[in-house]
């Protein structure tokens, strides 16, 4: 199978799809168009190892030229006509656009130049914030060129079939794996008080997690604002971490942060690139998750806090029936007025609640998640280009 894989390069979720494709399916041969413009292939290489036999960059990065906004834009174009002509030399069994956002979509345009078969990957936010990314003109058209198009869950299956014209029969089903999951598999000698004292806390710390990035749908400053009408419960050894390397505008980080000085609790802010392994500590040290951002696709987060039988408190309009359906344990409010109040009732019986979580979230409900798993699911949705032909 010769594939083309359109999307960020360095991305975990392109890279490890990628990597572990090859690593199962020998007769696979991938090239990346990388639609990522921080990065030129020497990055790309450097990062990716062997997941890609080709690489081709759809932007080229000229610093001084970037910094004139109409050469700027000349240039890109100019650039984009290069790589395309470059790729449209190849003929491809398959290719996989992972991420419907505005570049992708514009790229499906030509796709069928260069293969009789494309399938459309989405992520979450490309399907639910596409008015905010402004690609809802676009995506349909698409869509419309995509023989398959895959999607996490049920929930993200209904939600598009309500809201867009597609036909039922491109739909597929196929789970992202998790990369930080196979490694909390394989760290289940880490205990929580080893992760706390791993990061740099004390053993004994009560550690609240709030939100897994810096993004304003997280809802941070509603967290905290509950948090503080809670103050008498949460014990004093505490520690409220926030995630916050991706997503947050200066701006936003700043209000956030000074809205935490404000509040009188304790807290770390962790604003540099976290690897793999510090991503696990965290998952391990939390002892309470409140995540309750605006719209979710299936967290990766989510699911890893949950391996490590955290209490979750999330809200009920995120699609995480899947889990509970499993028996999965979830502390849900049905609107965000209601955190202070379950914030509340859960601090309140924290030791009964963990032992129900001890008993209910044992890792064989997690197995789906795990990429050496799903990859299965993926390359048999890649492979029915056969029947295609």
């Amino acid at each position: 199978m010769k594939l083309l894989v359109v999307g960020d390069a360095t991305s975990q979720f392109v890279l490890n799809f990628s990597l572990y494709l090859k690593q199962y399916y020998t007769d696979v041969q991938i090239h990346i168009l990388n639609t990522n413009s921080s990065e030129d292939i020497v990055s790309i290489q450097r990062k990716s190892g062997s997941a890609y036999d080709k690489i081709f960059c759809y932007y080229k990065k000229i610093p001084l030229i970037n910094k004139i906004p109409g050469v700027r834009g000349v240039v890109r174009l100019f650039t984009e006509r290069l790589v395309r002509m470059k790729v449209e030399k190849q003929f491809y069994d398959v290719a996989c656009v992972h991420a419907l956002f505005a570049t992708q979509c514009r790229i499906v345009k030509w796709l069928p130049k260069v293969t009789s078969f494309i399938v459309a990957a989405f992520w979450g936010s490309d399907l639910y914030k596409r008015k905010e990314n402004n690609t809802e003109r676009i995506l349909l058209p698409a869509l419309n060129l995509c023989d398959r198009i895959s999607l996490s869950t049920m929930s993200m299956r209904n939600d598009l079939i309500g809201e867009i014209d597609v036909p039922i029969s491109k739909l597929r089903n196929c789970q992202f794996g998790l990369k930080p999951l196979e490694l909390l598999f394989s760290s289940e000698h880490i205990s929580r008080k080893d992760a706390k004292t791993g990061l740099g806390f004390g053993e004994h710390t009560f550690v609240i997690a709030c939100g897994y990035n810096g993004h304003r749908h997280q809802q941070h400053l509603a967290i905290i604002h509950s948090l503080v009408k809670n103050k008498d419960e949460i014990p004093e050894n505490h520690l409220m971490i926030f995630p916050m390397t991706y997503g947050a505008t200066p701006e936003y980080k700043d209000q956030v942060i000074n809205a935490l000085r404000e509040s009188g609790l304790k807290y770390k802010v962790f604003e540099s690139f976290l690897s793999d392994e510090d991503i696990v500590l965290i998952r391990k040290a939390t002892d309470i998750l409140v995540q309750v951002q605006k719209t979710d696709a299936f967290s990766g987060s989510m699911q890893e806090h949950l391996f490590c039988r955290n209490i979750v408190i999330t809200g009920a309009w995120l699609p995480y029936e899947s889990l509970t359906e499993k028996g999965i344990i979830l502390e849900k409010i049905e609107k965000i007025d209601l955190l202070p109040e379950k914030i509340g009732k859960v601090l309140k019986n924290r030791h009964t609640l963990q032992k129900q979580v001890e008993a209910a979230n044992t890792p064989d409900k997690f197995e789906n998640s795990l990429w050496s798993v799903c990859i299965h699911d993926w390359y048999n949705l890649l492979n029915e280009y056969n029947a295609a032909v």
